[in-house]
């Protein structure tokens, strides 16, 4: 992760010349996992497919995505 706020421009130039982002320093995705529901979990993981899922999230810099 970028320290410095030189990084931070250096990281904005590169999501502007290789993917056509102005302004931007970082993506974010997310996914769902599907899994077994876990005791006494409620409908805390229970998602609108009718699955148990555990979601999660990544951030990335333009040279991972």
């Amino acid at each position: 992760m970028p320290n410095s706020s030189d990084d931070w421009k250096i990281v904005q130039k590169s999501f502007e010349t290789k993917w056509n982002f102005p302004n931007c320093c970082g993506a974010i995705d997310g996914k769902h996992v599907q899994i077994k529901r876990p005791p006494n979990s409620g409908s805390t993981f229970y998602n609108y497919k009718d699955t148990y899922t555990a979601v999660i999230i990544k951030n990335a810099l333009s040279y991972y995505v």
